[in-house]
C-alpha cells in the first residue's frame, strides 16, 4: 500500500462481487469498503468519489466487524470503476468543495490543506504530520464537521437574514436550508 493509506466508506446496498468464484451477492443492508491504494493516482482516485456515486469494487470479503450494522466489510486494493455518476445535488457540493481546495490552493501546503478541514471536513489534503499532531493533542474534533459550524453559520446569517428584510417564518426557512446545503457540502457521514 503506498504511505499505509487506508480509504473508508460505507457504502448502502452495496453490490458485492466476488473475485474467487465470480458469484454476485447482494448485501441487503450496507457493507463497509475498506480499501489499500497502491498508487498515488489510485488514492486520488478514491479520494475524489462523491457520495451517490455507483461504483464497481473487488476485494475480499470479510465477517462484519463487532458494533456496527454491516452485513461485510470489502477489503479493496484495486482502483474503483465509475458505473453511475453523482446525483445533481452532490455532483454541485462536490464542485463547491472543489473550488474551496482551489481557491486555498495558492497558500502553504499546510494552511492549503487544513482551511478546506476546519471549514467543511475535507481531510483529503490535510498534512499527515497536521493530522498527526492533531490526534495527539486531542483535537481531531476540529477537523470534523459538527453542530457547532452549524451554530457559527446560523449565527452568520441571522443578521444578514435581516437586514435584507427577513423576517419570522422566513428567517427559518432560510436557516432550515443553510443547514441542508450545508450538510450536503460536508458530507454527512458515520460517527467517528
Amino acid at each position: 500500500p503506498h504511505g499505509g493509506l487506508k480509504v473508508q466508506s460505507t457504502i448502502p446496498n452495496a453490490e458485492v462481487f466476488l473475485r474467487s468464484n465470480g458469484t454476485a451477492y447482494q448485501v441487503g443492508t450496507s457493507a463497509t469498503v475498506l480499501a489499500r491504494p497502491r498508487t498515488p493516482e489510485d488514492i486520488d482516485t478514491w479520494l475524489a468519489l462523491l457520495p451517490s456515486e455507483h461504483l464497481r469494487v473487488s476485494g475480499r470479503l470479510e465477517p462484519a466487524r463487532g458494533g456496527t450494522r454491516d452485513a461485510a466489510v470489502l477489503m479493496v486494493r484495486d482502483t474503483p470503476t465509475l458505473v453511475g455518476g453523482p446525483s445533481v445535488l452532490q455532483s454541485v457540493a462536490g464542485h463547491l468543495r472543489a473550488d474551496l481546495r482551489d481557491a486555498v490552493s495558492t497558500l502553504p501546503a499546510e494552511e492549503a490543506g487544513v482551511l478546506p478541514a476546519l471549514t467543511d471536513g475535507d481531510t483529503s489534503h490535510e498534512p499527515r504530520d497536521i493530522a498527526d499532531a492533531l490526534k495527539r493533542s486531542g483535537l481531531t474534533y476540529l477537523t470534523v464537521v459538527s453542530g457547532e459550524n452549524l451554530v457559527f453559520l446560523s449565527a452568520a446569517l441571522l443578521p444578514a437574514a435581516r437586514w435584507i428584510g427577513l423576517r419570522g417564518r422566513a428567517i427559518t426557512g432560510a436557516t432550515v436550508v443553510l443547514v441542508l446545503g450545508f450538510t450536503l457540502l460536508a458530507r454527512p457521514g458515520p460517527p467517528m
